[in-house]
């Protein structure tokens, strides 16, 4: 019976049943779970950014990753780094705290509000087009992927009010709360801060 069997119960020698492909998936879990998720390949972009030299990462540069910084004419600009408004709280303020996480956050199972909402469909086609998804809201991120009111994209400055641009009043004070602690940071230690608040939208028409 071993034989005509695949790795998960599966007979491969005739037409799987209910029953076989309810055993099947018993067995993913079982293997998901024996091996963890430190055990998944990484990213793209992190095998991009840290097993190939900034000379070669041009290769992974395929017209579809506009917001990939590398082509065969060298480096075009730092890394994109999104955060998606869709998480609880909004993390690490400290991008070199945020940084040690591992590859895969506990927030992403624990802390998100809506894996189902506009802004978590569009993170697999963001990710896809060269941009880190970091799930803490620091200095280092670029792109505040939200939902605004009319706008599909501003670049966002103290000066907004919240009520005024964010398709969510109450959402959009704290998040414009956080950001002006990030700027007020950042002036103190004389670094840029500069991000910008995009939609869903926005990302598809790129």
């Amino acid at each position: 019976l071993k034989g005509i069997e695949d790795d998960f119960g599966l007979r491969v020698d005739v037409e799987s049943n209910l029953i076989d492909f309810e055993r099947a998936l018993e067995g993913v879990a079982k293997q998901i779970k024996s091996k963890g998720r430190a055990n998944d390949p990484p990213p793209w972009l992190i095998r991009a950014t840290k097993d190939f030299s900034k000379c070669d990462r041009w290769m992974f540069e395929l017209g579809h990753q506009k917001m990939f910084p590398y082509s065969k004419a060298g480096s075009t600009g730092d890394h994109v780094i999104f955060y998606p408004d869709v998480f609880e709280t909004f993390g690490e303020e400290e991008e070199a705290d945020a940084t040690k996480e591992k590859t895969h956050s506990l927030r992403w199972e624990l802390d998100v509000m809506d894996d189902l909402s506009d802004i978590a469909s569009v993170l697999p086609l963001v990710r896809a087009m060269g941009a880190f998804v970091s799930c803490h809201l620091h200095a280092g991120v670029t792109h505040v992927l939200c939902e605004l009111k009319t706008r599909k994209s501003i670049k966002w400055s103290s000066r907004l009010y919240p009520h005024v641009i964010f398709a969510d009043a109450d959402d959009g004070r704290l998040l414009h709360e956080r950001l002006i602690s990030l700027e007020e940071t950042a002036s103190i230690r004389r670094a840029q801060f500069e991000v910008m608040l995009v939609t869903p939208v926005w990302v598809e028409e790129r």
